[in-house]
């Protein structure tokens, strides 16, 4: 190690260090926060520890080994979560690592602290060359100092607390869905939409402040969605979803007869007006094989022009939205993998600015009036709870706005004032089986399998039917979870901070189970023992690396990698050594066939469930059914496949007969509200989880800190 102080043992945890500064900072790492001149910025408890570590040893060098051990100590990670840290800490405090004024690397020795480090408490700065002294007594400071403070009610105190949460008001309570709001530019009134308590068909409505019942202003057996208010809030524009495609309309805000604008291609996702009142941005897909893109419509003229080109393959670009002064779009982009981010255009085209990282499942997000600031929802998935964040856009820094919801989505904001409006959701997501009869079309009762007060989704049977695993939230971020094939017993295989988790399958053996995760900002593979507890990463790259399933003679795991915008599907030993590309697709589910001579998989690219050799050879379609395959939603069984077909909207169960050729019916979806379906391997139970948002009200917010 570098440096003339001692050597002293490093925090074993962040909040072992009191507040500090760091060159221009104040860093707070019992909150997990880092400021500077009234903005904040929130860090990941992990990330804050590798600063804190730092800090503890200004000037000397840390190795990548201790960083490691002492940050992720009994945590199954590789090296590239702690260069994600560092990569983080750099974009918070806009640090270049060739030039850098807070955090140096030292090739082939680790990293070091450069800025001075001092006490919050003493102006006098601290040379880099000192240890942080005193760090652990001003930590008991602080602890006193909070004990203390309801006692000292008229002593001004400089302990920072905790962000208290914003001071929300209820602002409806109707039965059913109340969604998509939209404060008005001087933010008395509300525009959402509403389906009046029947599941199925919204309206377009306007409440006031201070009253109870809202104005209709759509009537019809269409759907309106995505209201937004003109700049002088006399008129909205909504989209209409038409019978083929959808369209877009206006309409005086005090109610009056609508008028088309324009019609779009399938795949609507959101709609904004201009401030100058003169254009509006709006996301659609030029067909339904293609990804969203923006689009700019000028009344002047009656045309719209694509403004982004987002990548083949992707979820591609949705919900736009203007600042303030007009200048700029900002956007959602979703990729390969479903990580959806936030990013910004120049509104007369040009250049993407990517603006957050890895967000996973970003629910909605609007410009503060000042346009220096975004505020957005986000989670670490669908299924689980959110937040509400306010970025600053040229700092890049974050903070934190606690809300007392629970799952706080869809926020807006009035261009006049300092108001908000969100959408608070209530969502419930177990996992249910239903027992099938003697392929007849009948089947037992549904009934749940695991449940719990949080999400549990994605199940998947082992091969020996012996086990059920699934995804679940209940230990606060989404994990691996593992049960008997009852639901009994379930037992927690993962403990990541927050990553994505997906793509879990079974080793034929039912020992492992693979995985893909994105602790950082690409997926990568795992496996987990179940016996042991035991995870260890498989891949490790710059690029998305998805889990497809294991040979049957467990010597092999098949996957996919990103590699210049196309997917390669591959196979390489459990080892990760020995990897081999067998063919070019995006591949959504893949098994090795009973004989170990096939691979079945279904594509993104086109329905159906297709075979080829096991090295990629010789592909064809065995699952032909002119309706839509569920990607996911299919197992091989003894005698041929089981598959889940979507038949005019309704999901249904069907088994195709490898003898004959023939497919039949067995269930049909009465018994389904399901994203992931799985058959057991004996084809007599099927088990699925069931997303259920049971209610959804809108919620005001007066004044955002």
């Amino acid at each position: 190690m570098n440096g003339t102080g001692p050597e002293t043992s490093l925090p074993r945890r962040p909040s072992d260090a009191g507040p500090f500064q760091l060159g221009d900072r104040l860093v707070e790492p019992s909150l997990n926060r880092v400021r500077r001149a009234g903005a904040s910025s929130a860090l990941e408890p992990r990330v804050m520890h590798v600063l804190t570590c730092l800090a503890h040893r200004p000037g000397q060098v840390l190795s990548r080994a201790d960083l490691m051990d002492t940050v992720w100590s009994g945590a199954v990670v590789n090296e590239e979560a702690l260069t994600q840290a560092i990569s983080q800490l750099r974009h918070v405090f806009g640090d270049d690592s060739r030039n850098p004024r807070y955090i140096q690397t030292i090739h082939k020795g680790g990293y070091r602290i450069v800025a001075t480090v001092r006490s919050p408490a003493r102006p006098e700065s601290v040379g880099t060359d000192r240890r942080l002294h005193g760090v652990l007594a001003v930590a008991v400071v602080i602890v006193v100092a909070i004990a203390l403070t309801p006692f000292l009610s008229r002593t001004r105190s400089s302990v920072s607390l905790p962000p208290a949460p914003l001071e929300e008001i209820p602002f409806t309570s109707y039965e059913g869905r109340e969604i998509c709001p939209a404060l008005s530019p001087d933010g008395t009134r509300v525009a959402f939409s509403w389906d009046g308590g029947e599941s199925g068909n919204y309206d377009i409505y306007v409440k006031q402040r201070n009253t109870e019942n809202p104005l209709r202003l759509t009537d019809t057996p269409k759907s309106e969605f995505y209201a937004c208010w003109s700049p002088d809030g006399a008129s909205l524009a909504y989209a209409v979803e038409e019978e083929e495609g959808e369209s877009i309309y206006t309409l005086p805000a005090i109610g009056g007869p609508a008028r088309k604008i324009l019609d779009t291609p399938v795949g609507f996702a959101g709609l904004d007006w201009s401030p100058d009142g003169r254009r509006l941005a709006y996301s659609a897909r030029p067909d339904a094989g293609r990804p969203l893109r923006l689009h700019l419509f000028s009344f002047a003229t009656g045309q719209s022009r694509e403004l982004t080109l987002p990548a083949p393959g992707t979820l591609g670009d949705y919900r736009p939205a203007f600042s303030p002064d007009g200048r700029r779009i900002a956007f959602l982009r979703g990729d390969r993998t479903n990580l959806r981010d936030l990013f910004w255009i120049p509104a007369e085209g040009g250049d993407v600015h990517r603006l957050t990282y890895s967000q996973h499942s970003v629910s909605g997000f609007d410009w503060t009036p000042d346009g220096k600031s975004i505020v957005f929802t986000a989670g670490p998935t669908h299924a689980g709870g959110f937040r509400m964040w306010r970025l600053y856009v040229e700092e890049g820094t974050l903070q934190w706005l606690p809300t007392r919801a629970d799952r706080p989505t869809r926020p807006s904001s009035a261009i006049d004032g300092p108001a908000m409006v969100f959408e608070e959701q209530s969502v419930r997501c177990d996992i249910w089986v239903v027992r099938l009869g003697e392929m007849d079309g009948e089947a037992g009762p549904s009934s749940p399998l695991i449940a719990s007060t949080l999400q549990d989704y994605a199940p998947q049977y082992s091969p020996g039917g012996s086990y059920v695993s699934f995804l679940s939230t209940r230990s606060g971020s989404p994990q691996v979870w593992v049960s008997g094939v009852d639901g009994k017993n379930p037992r927690q295989l993962t403990e990541f901070d927050n990553a994505y988790i997906e793509n879990h399958h079974w080793s034929y053996d039912e020992r492992y189970v693979a995985f893909s995760a994105a602790p950082g900002s690409y997926t990568s593979i795992y496996v987990a023992d179940r016996e042991t507890g035991e995870v260890r990463r498989v891949t490790s790259s710059q690029r998305h690396e998805q889990c497809l399933g294991w040979s049957r003679d467990g010597d092999w795991i098949y996957g996919k990698s990103e590699r210049d915008e196309a997917w390669w599907v591959w196979k390489m030993r459990t080892d990760g050594s020995g990897r081999t590309d067998l063919m070019q697709k995006d591949v959504f589910r893949m098994a090795e066939s009973r004989d170990g001579r096939h691979l079945l998989y279904s594509r993104a690219d086109t329905s159906g469930v297709w075979e080829s050799l096991v090295d990629g050879t010789d592909e064809h379609c065995v699952v032909n059914e002119p309706e839509t395959v569920v990607p996911c939603g299919w197992r091989e069984s003894a005698d041929g496949i089981y598959f889940f077909c979507l038949y005019d909207g309704d999901l249904t169960l069907r088994f195709l007969d490898r003898s004959t050729g023939v497919a039949s019916p067995v269930i049909s979806s009465a018994y389904f509200l399901a994203i992931n379906i799985d058959v057991s391997p004996d084809g007599r139970s099927v088990i699925c989880d069931r997303l259920e948002i049971t209610g959804s009200d809108l919620v005001l917010v007066d004044q955002l800190p």
